[in-house]
């Protein structure tokens, strides 16, 4: 194989985490979900994250991200709110939080802390079925790298050190994997060549990736489940970029896509081939475990329709709570590879 060639077939696969992110192409596209069907998705919630010290986690992602909290940086106690305990699998538990919203993109951060948790926290690797990435597109990886130093995060990418990639398509640019400092991943790209982007902070845009045994099936759960449109994975490519970024040299892999309904929030279904893949163990409330809150109209029908396409209700969601003066009902389902999912009724259009 030609220079050329494997590096326009490096490229493509670089495309499928990049592309999306660029400021022009997230300008063009928030807002354009469009109205869903009844019963389906309609909006990206939070990536809800468990961890063991909420005020490391705090400082880890406003050095990352580059913006304080949702509501600023404060003295947060722990408190009682029983719906939330019982949906978390956490009877009787007091819980502290914070929010991020990731600047340029649809995506949100949202961080629970138990109070006395000390459920062995999850394991896991790159590659293994059910683990989750978040893919930022930063202004300075730099921030980053001092993030990890400084708040108890570690490195995937062998001493800490970016790729760099360039082809026909991109102009030079870093990448690196890193944990925050509860294991959960993160993939950062940074361009050398500045980019434009309206809100202040670190990040001009944002993804969510996804690793599964079988990326269609994965992708197939979603659009069968909850009405997403989606993109099939090909034939595996082998990727030496993300292989380095991973710390395994060469990789075979293979994406299928999709964006959450009425967001302009990416979501990437990756699977790798012969790699010793093991399915994440997760499981609330373990530090670590991470869900997806998915925006639906129709509640009963989004839960019924998740269910008969093979989600499992978590224990502690059936019934499902109700949150709030509102009662708006919630409930926790797993999905394909243990993925976890949160599906929350979306209040009524404003007028009604």
């Amino acid at each position: 194989m030609t220079s050329g060639v494997a590096g326009r077939m490096v490229a493509a696969v670089v495309l499928a985490s990049v592309a999306a992110l660029s400021p022009v192409a997230l300008a063009q596209n928030r807002g354009r979900g469009g109205p869903a069907p009844a019963g389906e998705v309609v909006g990206a919630g939070n990536y809800i994250h468990v961890v063991a010290d909420l005020d490391r986690t705090v400082a880890f992602y406003r050095t990352l991200l580059g913006v304080d909290p949702n509501g600023g940086v404060t003295n947060r106690p722990y408190a009682a709110n029983e719906p939330v305990a019982t949906m978390y699998n956490t009877p009787g538990g007091k819980f502290r939080g914070a929010t991020f919203k990731v600047p340029n993109s649809d995506l949100g951060l949202e961080f629970i802390d138990w109070e006395g948790n000390r459920a062995a926290p999850v394991k896991a690797r790159v590659f293994d079925p059910g683990a989750p990435v978040i893919v930022l597109q930063v202004r300075r990886i730099e921030d980053g790298i001092a993030a990890v130093n400084m708040h108890g995060g570690s490195f995937v990418t062998p001493n800490g050190e970016p790729v760099r990639f360039s082809s026909e398509q991109f102009s030079p640019r870093r990448l690196m994997i890193v944990r925050d400092p509860d294991g959960y991943f993160i993939e950062l790209i940074n361009p050398d060549q500045s980019s434009e982007a309206p809100e202040p902070g670190n990040v001009v845009g944002a993804n969510f990736r996804y690793t599964a045994t079988d990326s269609n099936r994965a992708a197939h759960f979603f659009n069968t489940a909850f009405g997403f449109d989606v993109v099939d994975a090909t034939a595996f490519t082998d990727d030496p970029v993300l292989g380095k970024m991973m710390a395994l040299g060469v990789v075979a892999q293979r994406f299928a896509r999709s964006t959450v309904p009425g967001s302009t929030l990416g979501i990437q279904f990756a699977q790798y081939d012969k790699l010793d893949g093991r399915q994440v163990d997760q499981g609330l409330p373990r530090p670590g475990t991470s869900m997806l809150r998915l925006m639906v109209r129709d509640f009963d029908a989004s839960l019924a329709k998740a269910k008969a396409n093979g989600a499992k209700v978590a224990p502690g969601n059936d019934p499902p709570v109700k949150i709030g003066n509102a009662g708006r009902r919630m409930a926790v389902v797993t999905g394909p590879d243990g993925l976890l999912l949160q599906l929350a009724e979306a209040p009524p259009p404003s007028g009604r």
